[in-house]
């Protein structure tokens, strides 16, 4: 159902190729603007929204698979969202912050540590008063 738009956008450009230069121009334009889409679907918007949110290509593919299957239209609506909701949530805690690192699409920066409240009781015990 998301490939609606396409088809309805390529009706103008097909009808008017049709018109013009005939069966072969509008097969032609069906084709190239079938070529656009996919590499466009495929390569650029994954790339874009990876180093915008910080999510490797291959996270946000596999995520829209997931949230896709578990949740049908609407987690294909809502999978970029909830994979940095769960990103996010993975970068709260010290035991899950490496599987936010594998996610991440800079694998070069390393997470900050955050600084809990935990950290400051056990730096207040430790430290001679």
């Amino acid at each position: 159902m998301p490939n609606v738009g396409i088809v309805i956008a390529c009706i103008p450009p097909v009808l008017l190729a049709l018109i013009q230069h005939g069966l072969i121009g509008a097969l032609v334009v069906i084709v190239v603007l079938f070529i656009i889409n996919l590499i466009g679907d495929n390569v650029i918007t994954p790339q874009l929204m990876g180093s915008g949110l910080d999510l490797s290509q291959s996270v946000v593919f596999f995520t829209f698979v997931f949230w896709t299957w578990m949740f049908g239209a609407i987690g294909a609506l809502l999978s970029v969202l909830l994979t940095v909701l769960v990103k996010l949530i993975l970068e709260t805690n010290d035991e899950t912050r490496w599987l936010a690192v594998i996610m991440s699409s800079n694998k070069e920066k390393k997470p900050e540590k955050r600084n809990t409240e935990r950290d400051e009781r056990n730096d207040q015990k430790t430290s001679p008063s």
